[in-house]
């Protein structure tokens, strides 16, 4: 009986290991799919068109009457939508592994505020860029601040998503993934 009982229990051992390996390998792949879709060349484009927005709004803020190449910034707009869509639709279709954490709904969620900002915000101060109206700083200054407003969400998303990849990591001891820092 002991003999029988000391196979079980290794038998049952080995197989919770083994299933382990495989809840880790399976993490590690989600978590790996999730950083490929958020960072890279979708996250490289949409931070271009944030500085480039931000390079114009600097240079018309020291002199409003500069002339601003608002056809350069919509295009790099449309691309930094595009990167955002593509990094949605790499994340829409993950199955969600860890419905405790949400990892994936959390990316998403920040994924639909930038979309949000580059459809609204964004097209909005362009608009005012490419006015020749008489109140077009005011009008700017007013586009500006409603993106302003919307900081403190934008942080809160932000830090949202990456508490729940530190715990995602955490829960599954997952190292460093390509490209990130540990600090």
């Amino acid at each position: 009986m002991q003999k029988y009982l000391l196979l079980f229990l290794f038998t049952a051992t080995f197989l919770f290991a083994c299933d382990q390996k495989a809840d880790t390998a399976k993490a590690n792949q989600f978590a790996t799919q999730i950083h490929d879709a958020t960072t890279g060349s979708n996250k490289a484009i949409q931070q271009a068109f944030i500085d480039k927005m931000t390079e114009t709004l600097k240079a018309v803020k020291q002199d409003n009457a500069i002339k601003v190449d608002t056809r350069t910034l919509r295009q790099s707009l449309n691309d930094a939508i595009q990167a955002n869509h593509k990094s949605f639709v790499a994340l829409n279709g993950l199955t969600e592994i860890d419905n405790s954490i949400q990892l994936k709904e959390k990316a998403i969620a920040e994924n639909r505020l930038f979309l949000s900002l580059y459809e609204h915000e964004f097209i909005t101060i362009i608009d005012a860029l490419e006015s020749d109206a008489p109140g077009k700083m005011a009008t700017l200054d007013k586009c500006i601040s409603a993106f302003s407003s919307r900081e403190k969400e934008i942080r809160a998303t932000q830090r949202t998503a990456q508490e729940a990849a530190a715990d995602f990591e955490q829960k599954y001891n997952i190292g460093n993934l390509p490209g990130e820092d540990k600090k």
